[in-house]
């Protein structure tokens, strides 16, 4: 109901969608209003409306008086209801300096004006001069309710608009106007209708059921509204246009059709401590170079984005909570930017915040949780904007925490290389900032610390450093770019994802089974070198992320293995090396059948590999981007290692769902660090053809990691990868 006065900042809760009109009774206000200078007022002349003098008649008479005055009405008129019909435009002429008040104060409770004829405004108010209208209903009109010109300055307050054929207030001409514990309900147009450099204050205002929006400001209009229900207008809550701008406190918007907030232009809104909810398409939506300030905010339930930025719009928020949208909580394009602090992001039926286009931003210890797909969603550092990413924490999304596209690894992301027991050696950029989190299945719910990597890109982290229960992840933040997650550390007792990924046994293989240890190992003999073969890529990034994966071959395996990338169209092999072609067909062609890639494999009866191993990959076509980490996951069968049903803890997550609940359903980039321990164990020194998982075991799977730093090769820094939906407003 127009009658309560939502305070978002002790309760946060709905409000029913039907809004009816409730006349509220109070004081007469009659102080200096804040921005006129200090005056010594006097006593107001009282001019009573009755029998012998009418409305119109009182206002010609207080334009014409020079001292101030007070229009009452006489109790005797109305033998029933306290309704005055009106036929005509009421005009009122005020003198600079002027203080008129209108007082609708009656003994059986406010005054209504029901206005019938009015061609115009149903009541105009022209000049300097300052009116004070209290306890006043007005209600119908052919045009609008009240319109103020030439400066005019008006204080409304118990006063209820309603009912118009246009706007309720319109402003014109440097015109002001307070309102306090009023109402404007059930015009045709807007509520509120602002041109050039107006200016509204509004404390405790009730703006609902208006035909096209609450509030419409245009030019350089200035609005302040303070602790107001915005509730069930048609097209908008507030629509900004021009340089027009807005400040919003402890205000409730509710139920627009298409946005709460629209903003274009050069226009800026700031809203602290508000509730923008149940929009049926947006929560708030910028274009041009307009700009969003949100402070301790909800933003939540709306059919499609929370909020959405275009072009050059910029939005600044900070604690603050954006849930439970049918689409984003924040999806940008152009060259928009956001920058976000201590906000949570949460339960969207897409990312939490999405970055296309050219759109950068900051995030800071932002919180992004439930949602379907991941967190931060955003474009390659050298395909969009700047995207930093930092002490964010991730849980129980359903994808990756961040997904950057389509190579996934620029910024490169961290990934280990070499494991002594309980150090894990990973690579970054050379001087990238590392940030460690700690978490069950490879998101991030826990910040741990920060350090920094070498000139090399290398860092080192302990497995000992590990929350029981938990494993490593980390990021790289190279500038003012932020990689994807990956899980760089783990604790010892991993034996069932060592089971799946070494020997395609044990509850987290595809065959869900007790582990059969003995079970073949499959591998290549010692010095092997393949030579993967893109022939003709669809993506040329995609040789960038094939030479990033092979160039940690050589140290993921001890030297046993190395790897290469040649994509010339023909292949001159060294001596003893071993092709391994790569082609690219469409996704439903056999034996492919809808699946990102593919790959072919000989072995011996012992398990050793043998030539004549193939990987097809899908094209993409018909699909959006490419998935380069197919590639990285193909490369990890034609090593030796099998599925791993664990989420993110695995690149070698195969296409059926995680096992149990409790894995997010999807995978990262480059191999894990569980992956580099199966290569570890499976490439060992101490091994041999035709070792079982048994074998394996018995030499201290759970346990400590073998020695590999005989034979290593040293890698170099990791070469850098280079690689819209527009909503109409109706």
């Amino acid at each position: 109901m127009c009658g309560y006065l939502y305070r978002p900042g002790k309760a946060a809760q709905a409000f029913p969608g039907v809004l009816a009109v409730l006349l509220t009774t109070v004081s007469a206000w009659s102080e200096t209003p804040p921005h006129r200078a200090a005056v010594k007022e006097q006593q107001p002349v009282p001019i009573v409306v009755d029998d012998s003098r009418t409305l119109a008649d009182a206002l010609a008479e207080a334009a014409a008086d020079p001292h101030d005055n007070v229009i009452r009405f006489e109790s005797t008129l109305f033998t029933s209801d306290p309704v005055l019909e009106i036929n005509d435009t009421l005009i009122l002429e005020t003198r600079p300096d002027s203080h008129d008040r209108i007082d609708g104060t009656l003994d059986t409770g406010p005054l209504t004006l029901r206005f019938r004829r009015s061609t115009e405004a149903a009541f105009e108010l022209r000049g300097e001069g300052m009116l004070t209208v209290t306890n006043l209903h007005m209600e119908g009109g052919l045009s609008h309710s009240l319109v103020l010109r030439e400066g005019a300055d008006v204080r409304l307050a118990g006063v209820t608009l309603s009912g118009a054929a246009g706007a309720g207030l319109v402003l014109f001409d440097r015109a002001r106007v307070t309102m306090t514990d009023s109402r404007i309900v059930g015009h045709r147009t807007h509520g509120i209708e602002m041109h050039e450099q107006t200016r509204a204050t509004l404390r405790n205002v009730c703006l609902a059921g208006n035909g096209q929006s609450a509030a419409a400001l245009f030019g350089q209009a200035d609005l302040d509204a303070r602790g107001g229900l915005w509730a069930d207008n048609g097209d908008w809550n507030l629509v900004l246009a021009d340089k027009s701008q807005a400040s919003l406190t402890d205000c409730v918007l509710s139920g627009a059709g298409f946005a709460q907030v629209d903003l274009n232009g050069s226009t800026a809104v700031a809203l602290d401590g508000c509730v923008v909810e149940r929009g049926r398409r947006f929560g708030l939506l910028a274009t041009g170079e307009s700009r969003i300030d949100l402070k301790n905010a909800e933003v939540r339930r709306h059919g499609s984005h929370g909020i959405e930025l275009q072009e050059k719009a910029r939005l600044r928020i900070e604690r603050s909570r954006v849930a439970d949208c049918g689409g984003y909580g924040a999806l940008l394009f152009g060259k928009a930017r956001i920058e976000a602090d201590d906000t949570v992001f949460a339960d969207h039926d897409a990312h939490g915040v999405g970055l296309r286009d050219a759109a950068g931003g900051m995030l800071r210890r932002c919180r992004f949780t439930g949602n379907r797909y991941s967190g931060v969603s955003c474009q390659d550092a050298g395909a969009g904007g700047a995207v930093e990413i930092t002490q964010c924490l991730f849980s129980g999304n359903s994808q990756r925490p961040i997904a950057r596209g389509p190579a996934q690894i620029d910024p490169p992301v961290p990934t280990p290389v070499r494991i002594h027991d309980d150090r894990v050696e990973c690579l970054a950029a050379p001087d990238a900032r590392i940030e460690l989190f700690a978490d069950p299945v490879g998101e991030a719910t826990s910040y741990q610390t920060t350090l920094k990597a070498d000139a090399r890109g290398r860092f080192t982290v302990s497995r000992g450093d590990i929350p029981k229960g938990h494993v490593l992840t980390a990021t790289a933040t190279l500038g003012a770019n932020t990689s994807e997650f990956n899980v760089v550390a783990g604790p010892r007792d991993a034996g069932p994802i060592l089971h799946a990924l070494l020997a395609q046994t044990g509850p987290l293989s595809d065959r869900e089974e007790d582990a059969r240890f003995g079970t073949r190992l499959r591998r290549w003999p010692t010095g092997t070198r393949l030579v993967l073969h893109l022939h003709n890529p669809p993506d040329p990034e995609i040789e960038h992320y094939g030479r990033f994966v092979c160039q940690m071959v050589g140290d993921w395996t001890g030297g046993a293995v190395t790897a290469e990338v040649c994509v010339d169209r023909w292949v001159t092999l060294p001596p003893g090396a071993v092709l391994i072609p790569v082609r690219w067909i469409p996704a439903d062609t056999t034996p492919l059948t809808g699946r990102g890639g593919l790959i072919f494999l000989r072995w011996t009866g012992e398990g050793t590999f043998t030539p004549g191993i193939e990987i097809l990959l899908a094209d993409g076509k018909g699909q959006g981007d490419l998935c380069h980490p197919i590639l990285a996951h193909e490369i990890g069968h034609a090593l030796g290692l099998h599925h791993a049903r664990v989420g993110l803890l695995s690149r070698m997550q195969g296409s059926a769902a995680p096992s149990g609940t409790c894995w997010v359903n999807d995978f990262t980039a480059v191999p894990t660090f569980y992956d580099v321990l199966a290569l570890h164990l499976l490439y060992d020194r101490a091994s041999h053809a035709g070792i079982t998982l048994g074998e394996v075991v018995a030499r201290g799977l759970t346990a400590a990691v073998p020695d590999l730093r005989a034979g290593m090769q040293a890698s170099p820094p990791p070469p850098p990868a280079r690689i819209n939906p527009s909503a109409n407003r109706p």
